[in-house]
């Protein structure tokens, strides 16, 4: 969502799971690991932004005098 002013919000869900189960490793002896199996993650997050150098002036001139126009 994009608000006045500059500020945004932003909510981000990914469906897919975030490790890959079937990774496997090894280490410098051969052995054969798998750190990610059986681990299920999701992820979710939420962005707060703010434009600090956005030149509000232009652009809410051009909003008002779109606004004043659609009055008469």
């Amino acid at each position: 969502m994009q608000f006045p002013y500059g500020f945004t919000l932003k909510f981000k869900y990914y469906f897919s799971e975030f490790f890959n189960q079937d990774y496997t490793q090894t280490d410098g002896q051969g052995i054969i690991t798998r750190p990610y199996k059986g681990l299920k993650a999701n992820i979710w997050y939420i962005s707060l932004g703010f434009a600090l150098f956005k030149n509000d002036k232009v652009y809410y001139k051009e909003y008002i005098e779109e606004k004043d126009d659609a009055y008469y």
